[in-house]
């Protein structure tokens, strides 16, 4: 029951008030920075893959590949980044409340032309990861991906935030919608878990890129 009057009731009637404002201002200011706290996470991230890219980066690929005596085909991929954008959303989800991505603008060369493996007149590259490591360092063995051609490719890197950690989830050609295979499996989640590479030497310029999400 309310006081009836006097300065008791105004008291009163303004500690309420100030319990209101607590209860519905307060939440959202806890909120907000929790918020905050998350996205500063999640730049962290982004500033390694920022540092990364500030030069070219290669990385070492399997392809399934019938006309191979091994049944791949090895290369070493390119890539130079043009560009990248990020964002952070939240979610509906318990579990899993914030996702994020960062979108990578990438000119990507192979050193494919110089390998063993052929069909028909088209070189396609190594029978083994050896092989093509070798040749890594060649420039004269890479080519731009597409036919010579110069393009960009727009890679898609999905995380999602569960226990307090950014997990990556997968990374996707934005124009074709389909997995940017090579770059997905680098970083430690395999389209293809029989085209992991193994090799030593392959695993040392990898990791290189599994360490930009761990």
């Amino acid at each position: 029951m309310y006081p009836r009057k006097g300065r008791a009731h105004k008291m009163y009637i303004f500690f309420i008030h100030f319990l209101l404002f607590i209860f519905l201002i307060f939440p959202g200011y806890v909120f907000a920075q929790q918020d905050q706290a998350v996205i500063k996470s999640f730049e962290q991230i982004v500033a390694k893959f920022q540092s990364f890219f500030k030069t070219k980066q290669k990385l070492v690929d399997k392809q399934m590949f019938s006309a191979s005596p091994t049944g791949f085909v090895a290369v070493i991929i390119e890539y130079e980044c043009t560009g990248i954008s990020y964002d952070v959303e939240k979610t509906q989800s318990i579990i899993t409340p914030y996702t994020g991505y960062i979108l990578l603008k990438l000119l990507r060369r192979e050193n494919d032309s110089c390998g063993n493996v052929k069909d028909g007149t088209r070189v396609f590259g190594w029978d083994t990861v050896e092989g093509a490591l070798k040749q890594k360092d060649n420039e004269n063995c890479f080519k731009m991906f597409l036919d010579g051609q110069k393009a960009t490719n727009t890679v898609r890197l999905n995380f999602h935030r569960e226990k307090g950690k950014w997990l990556f989830k997968e990374a996707i050609h934005t124009e074709r919608k389909n997995p940017a295979r090579a770059i997905s499996t680098t970083l430690g989640v395999p389209v293809n878990p029989n085209l992991i590479v193994l090799e030593p030497e392959g695993m040392k310029i990898n990791n290189r890129w599994l360490r930009l999400v761990k």
